[in-house]
């Protein structure tokens, strides 16, 4: 089994209103892993037509930390926000409904 990586992608945010796109478009990359990753932080903010995977073993995680902040760690785990197999959740929840939860 490999070693876990931790690769950068993109600069670091000062700006809490950019944290949901960059959280999206890293997402994006990771289900595109031929493409360069920076690749995904311009253009539009929109789904690509074409994905390579439609999912992957790796994950998107965050450290959030600020004089006025809360210290946070996030980790966006493969497949947790759309099939939750155990109780209480043990449905498919389509993107509206993983907002909610």
């Amino acid at each position: 089994m490999g070693t876990a990586e931790n690769i950068p992608f993109g600069p670091i945010i000062k700006d809490k209103q950019q944290v949901e796109e960059r959280i999206r478009r890293a997402q994006r990359a990771i289900l595109r892993p031929s493409q360069i990753p920076d690749i995904f932080l311009s253009g539009p903010d929109e789904d690509p037509d074409y994905r390579e995977l439609t999912f992957s073993k790796n994950c998107v995680s965050l450290e959030i930390s600020g004089l006025e902040l809360t210290d946070l760690s996030f980790c966006d785990l493969p497949g947790t926000l759309f099939f939750f197999p155990f109780p209480p959740f043990p449905f498919h929840c389509e993107p509206e409904c993983a907002r909610k939860v």
